[in-house]
């Protein structure tokens, strides 16, 4: 046969197999020596030959291909794996003739197989223990799973977890869990000790497996007993795994045991430091849990005072609630009965401040020449403060009305409302001024609202320049999210960090407006003005002479 392969011929007259030199060898026959198919068939494995010929009946009356996977028996005793492929062979008349085929050696595959079933098998194992360990919180339970798992994998006779604690008054001592053993087999010989044999695990220097431990050259080193005590577990074949916390502390050492020679293997070593992992993992989880539960307990105790804390707050909270309510509804009810008075007095101090102003000018220019120099002077005096009174009820009433009237909010273009507000302003307009429009954007506003807070800001930027100077406004706006912001910037004489705060109250001027005529209440009007459209305005600093001021409203499509 070619390579692995060899071939086979099967002669139906006489019952006589041929194999090629290969195929000798591998089903264990004599090379050149022709064996009859049924004495070809007695070497096959007792539990195989009838599958075989059932095999082989079956492709020679179907006329298909002949494959099958068996074992023969060895002179050795051992088993070999082959697989075997043939196919019949017929006369014209349909008469079986023989058989020709091929067999191959495939035991080291079903090995292979076998080790990786086994290996699977042994994963799963590994699986399986690892979730039964984490699921454990309870410490005693989980190491005796710990230990009961580790000699199941091991292939132990039997197995011990020696494991360090520390008890409430701080003391520490050593406990340990058994598996295939009674306690008092080792009860009566004490706990292990550093010796040579146990320092490598108890101090977590790494695993040691030995085939014969007995023959260990740190075995036997230490009195009284110079090794295993009388009566002692036998133990030959020794395996002992060091279980180490994530912080690097010791918690204990596996221990296992057969009384057979070589039992543990370089596999037993790796599962039992994968079950030791595994092992220290839960075992920190299970000494947290129970802190754990020591500190809910603890922060449970201080849930319910803080519970009770809240209640007594949610009490005092609701009182406050409801004082803050009926104050509120309070200062709202004098609130609008001061803008009620504040919009009567100025409504009716309107006609006789006009009466005053009007008599002040006809004594001035009929009577004016005839009087002494210091009733004209007092006469000018009275027409100076009845103007200021007159402008100062102006703006009360126009800041009543504003705060009064009735919104009618709907898109506005910016560029052409302004646009118009300028026009109608001559102090605003060329050669007086320049005021510089740049606003594509639309807002949604009231139509005397936004006049009375756009026409404010743009008469306070020209009105408040240095002597000599001509008045340049620039005005834009952007897009801020759904907003839209409005600047109005100057040039004038601007306005002080410190005196920023203080703008938009009523009645506040500042020093450096004094020399200026107005009320100081413009800037509160737009304020009003503004947060009544759901808006908002403002002043940042303008890094050049001048102000910047700045008022923000919902945009419009």
């Amino acid at each position: 046969g070619a390579g692995g392969l060899g071939d086979w011929n099967w002669e139906a007259g006489t019952d006589l197999v041929r194999m090629s030199d290969r195929a000798a060898d591998i089903l264990e026959f004599a090379r050149g020596t022709p064996v009859t198919w049924s004495k070809m068939r007695e070497n096959l494995h007792e539990e195989d030959r009838e599958n075989a010929r059932l095999a082989v009946e079956r492709s020679l009356s179907e006329h298909s291909l002949y494959s099958i996977e068996y074992r023969v028996n060895r002179p050795s005793g051992e088993i070999k794996w082959i697989a075997a492929m043939g196919r019949g062979t017929y006369g014209e008349d349909g008469t079986v003739l023989g058989m020709v085929g091929m067999v191959e050696d495939i035991t080291e595959r079903r090995r292979s197989e076998e080790s990786l079933r086994e290996e699977s098998r042994i994963l799963e194992l590994l699986n399986e223990t690892g979730k039964l360990i984490a699921s454990q919180l309870e410490l005693q339970g989980l190491l005796q799973q710990v230990t009961d798992a580790a000699t199941k994998l091991s292939g132990a006779k039997f197995g011990a977890f020696f494991y360090n604690t520390v008890n409430e008054q701080g003391e520490s001592f050593v406990l340990y869990t058994l598996c295939g053993a009674p306690r008092e087999a080792f009860e009566k010989f004490g706990l292990p000790r550093a010796t040579p044999i146990f320092k490598p695990t108890f101090h977590a220097e790494g695993v040691v497996r030995s085939d014969d431990i007995t023959q260990d050259p740190r075995y036997g080193k230490m009195a009284p007993h110079h090794g295993m005590p009388r009566g002692h577990l036998p133990v030959v074949s020794y395996l002992a795994v060091p279980v180490v916390s994530r912080s690097g502390e010791v918690i204990g050492g596996l221990f296992f045991g057969h009384p057979e020679r070589a039992v543990f293997t370089e596999r037993s070593e790796r599962l039992v430091a994968g079950v030791a992992a595994q092992a220290a993992v839960a075992i920190d989880n299970a000494r947290l849990y129970k802190t754990a539960q020591t500190e809910i307990a603890e922060r449970q105790r201080i849930a319910e005072d803080l519970q009770k804390a809240r209640e007594e707050l949610s009490r005092h909270a609701e009182d406050l609630e409801r004082q803050v309510a009926t104050r509120t509804a309070s200062l709202r009810e004098a609130v609008a009965q001061l803008e009620e008075f504040s919009y009567t007095v100025s409504h009716d101090l309107r006609a006789p401040l006009r009466a005053i102003g009007g008599y002040n000018e006809i004594l001035r220019k009929d009577y004016g020449e005839q009087l002494p120099e210091d009733a004209q002077s007092y006469l000018a005096k009275i027409g100076r403060s009845s103007a200021r009174m007159e402008r100062l009820v102006h703006d009360v009433l126009t800041m009543s009305r504003v705060a009064r009237a009735e919104l009618k909010v709907h898109p506005i273009s910016l560029q052409e409302f302004i646009e118009e507000i300028v026009e109608q302003h001559p102090a605003m307009q060329s050669p007086a001024a320049e005021v510089q429009i740049q606003t594509p954007h639309r807002v949604m506003a009231d139509d005397t609202s936004l006049s009375q807070a756009i026409g404010n800001l743009l008469s306070n930027a020209v009105k408040f320049m240095p002597e000599g100077t001509k008045p340049v406004v620039m005005v834009r706006s952007e897009q801020a999210g759904q907003e839209v912001r409005l600047w109005i910037e100057d040039n004038g004489i601007g306005i002080p960090e410190k005196h920023r705060r203080k703008l938009f109250v009523m009645f506040q001027r500042l020093p450096a407006m004094q020399q200026y005529e107005g009320t100081g209440i413009g800037l509160a009007i737009v304020r009003k003005a503004v947060e009544r459209m759901g808006g908002t305005v403002g002043i940042e600093e303008n890094q050049s002479q001048g102000s910047r001021f700045w008022l923000q409203l919902k945009g419009a499509e």
